[in-house]
């Protein structure tokens, strides 16, 4: 299974790819930064992960969301957005807490969604 994750805002560069090597969880999926195309993805940083299974999405998603927090606490850090796509299925990281994960993994493994942006709750 592959997903893309793209931080949008004022990034530090390759800052998101930094956390996940040194994640212990997200060692579980393979990691490659993507060069942004602004038409189709949007401006910032992008992460491709490749992984086996759903175990190990949720893995990746715990490090993501687990960054997205850390920046948000963080005095002074300007706001940046995470959005995790797969298989035209995209969701927008809104919280670290376990329940949302959760979502956000039965949404990019959810076979009969159609591909909508999802908003979810936070």
């Amino acid at each position: 299974m592959q997903v893309l994750i793209r931080v949008e805002g004022e990034v530090d560069g390759r800052g998101l790819m930094h956390w996940l090597h040194a994640d212990p969880v997200s060692k579980q999926a393979e990691l490659s930064t993507v060069a942004g195309d602004s038409g189709q993805m949007g401006t910032g940083e992008i992460v491709q992960a490749v992984m086996e299974n759903s175990i190990a999405l949720g893995g990746l998603v715990v490090a993501v969301s687990t960054w997205w927090d850390a920046r948000r606490r963080r005095p002074g850090s300007p706001p940046v957005q995470v959005v995790i796509e797969r298989d035209g299925i995209s969701t927008t990281v809104t919280g670290a807490d376990p329940a949302h994960i959760q979502r956000i993994v039965e949404a990019l493994t959810s076979d009969d969604s159609e591909g909508d942006d999802l908003d979810l709750p936070r």
